[in-house]
């Protein structure tokens, strides 16, 4: 676990170089986050194909706190995501359920296939 002074310093470094900010061309799925107490949107792009994460982007309109803490995330999933596709299964265990209040915004469709 971090300390204070290493999470803020960590937040601040996503603020300065934000991890995965920018469009996904080619996304199939997309899912829009709106806190309902700040109103601080996310958008999230996810590249799929048979099941499986490929790759994904966010967008952000809110405090910069929201960024980095969406920055943080995207962090963990592309660095996974180095190692090859993530099944939903790896997904939901990285995300801890985060997917769930995601998927409420429609589900996400398989992408065309790229080579």
């Amino acid at each position: 676990m971090l300390s204070a002074p290493q999470a803020r310093e960590l937040l601040a470094g996503h603020v300065r170089d934000p991890v995965g900010r920018g469009p996904l061309p080619g996304a199939g799925g997309e899912a829009v986050l709106v806190n309902p107490f700040c109103g601080d949107e996310v958008r999230v792009r996810v590249r799929v194909r048979a099941g499986a994460l490929l790759d994904l982007a966010w967008e952000h309109e809110g405090c910069a706190f929201s960024a980095a803490a969406t920055s943080v995330l995207a962090a963990a999933v592309l660095e996974r995501l180095a190692a090859g596709p993530l099944a939903a299964a790896e997904v939901e265990r990285l995300l801890g359920g985060y997917e769930a209040r995601c998927a409420a915004s429609g589900p996400a469709q398989d992408a065309p296939a790229q080579d």
